[in-house]
């Protein structure tokens, strides 16, 4: 088969490669569109060093086909449209024997920790392939492992029918809670963002208010339309930043953002220090968690897809063919503030 292979950071070549083999409870798949994302970029550049080692494979956001399937791997139909959950857990740990298997000791995903979708076969165990509903194309599917990342942030944050939510960072994981969160009962779904173009996708994808906190003060905003209490959730999606005179940085803001018993989650894993004045926040009892990877919500994803409840393919920018996966990398690598969502098509 051939596969797109990262054999060292910002250099992909085209190799052949021998054929996974099919195990039992196994489900053989040709993928045939792979979204990229932020997590992607950050491997194309070299940043996971001693996590993912060359060569490899990239692609943990794919839908594709069944091609065949081994012993005990339930009732499948040849071509049928699939999508992968690429979250692999070890069922051992205290984590995954509390239920909390998207905490894992060893979590392992498809597309870094092991080989991906960006080839043209993959075998994954059965349990983690889900039949694509009618009605839902799979150039769409392929982004349904973000939609479920910010459905299981959106159960994190607990929306209760008539929240005001803030969004902290309009980019791709932010663009999808904030499609999730106007499915939800919320009343208000703020959008924050300094990128003109963010905030414009986010209204396009049901924002009800915009704040670009480099022309103003996010918190007086955010009071002036909660008569004067605050959000009652805000959740930062933002991960790397970059700072904005007199503006707080992420964490913080969310902070400040929500009114006395609030609640904050955290979901941007950027490796820069974030400075927090936690009296303010322990005066409010407001809380703070945080929320990782999905933990059962591709089915979610799915339905509120197939309901048209959310809509995966708006946040897409550009659709590259298989042929020019590097000239894909390079183009999010640039982080053009128009581009949102790559998806590269087998």
């Amino acid at each position: 088969m051939r596969a797109a292979v990262l054999v060292d950071a910002k250099r992909v070549e085209w190799r052949d490669q021998a054929e996974p083999p099919l195990g039992k409870r196994e489900v053989r798949i040709r993928p045939r569109f792979v979204g990229l994302c932020g997590t992607d970029v950050h491997v194309y550049r070299g940043e996971f060093a001693g996590r993912v080692s060359y060569p490899t494979i990239l692609g943990h956001e794919f839908s594709g086909i069944v091609e065949a399937w081994g012993e005990g791997a339930g009732d499948w139909v040849m071509g049928q449209p699939v999508v992968v959950d690429p979250i692999v857990w070890c069922d051992r740990c205290p984590a995954c024997l509390s239920g909390r298997v998207n905490a894992c000791n060893r979590l392992k995903l498809y597309g870094i920790d092991m080989d991906g979708g960006l080839a043209e076969s993959i075998v994954v165990p059965c349990s983690k392939v889900f039949p694509v509903p009618e009605g839902l194309s799979l150039r769409d599917a392929a982004i349904i492992e973000l939609m479920a990342v910010a459905c299981h942030a959106t159960r994190k944050v607990q929306v209760d029918p008539g929240d005001v939510v803030v969004v902290v960072g309009a980019g791709r994981l932010g663009l999808c809670l904030i499609s999730v969160l106007a499915a939800s009962a919320a009343s208000a779904v703020i959008a924050v963002d300094p990128v003109p173009e963010r905030l414009e996708k986010a209204l396009s994808l049901g924002a009800t208010h915009t704040i670009d906190p480099g022309k103003e003060d996010p918190a007086a905003r955010v009071r002036e339309w909660t008569d004067g209490y605050g959000a009652d959730k805000a959740i930062e999606a933002v991960g790397h930043f970059q700072e904005i005179p007199g503006v707080m940085s992420p964490v913080p803001l969310c902070m400040s953002l929500v009114r006395n018993a609030g609640r904050v989650v955290v979901m941007g894993q950027g490796g820069e220090a974030q400075s927090v004045m936690w009296k303010p926040f322990v005066f409010k009892e407001a809380e703070i968690i945080t929320s990782r990877v999905t933990q059962g919500e591709f089915p979610r994803a799915l339905s509120l897809a197939h309901l048209n409840r959310i809509s995966p393919g708006k946040i897409i920018s550009k659709v590259f063919p298989f042929a020019q996966v590097q000239e894909a990398f390079q183009l999010l690598d640039e982080g053009r503030s128009e581009i949102f969502k790559i998806v590269v098509e087998l």
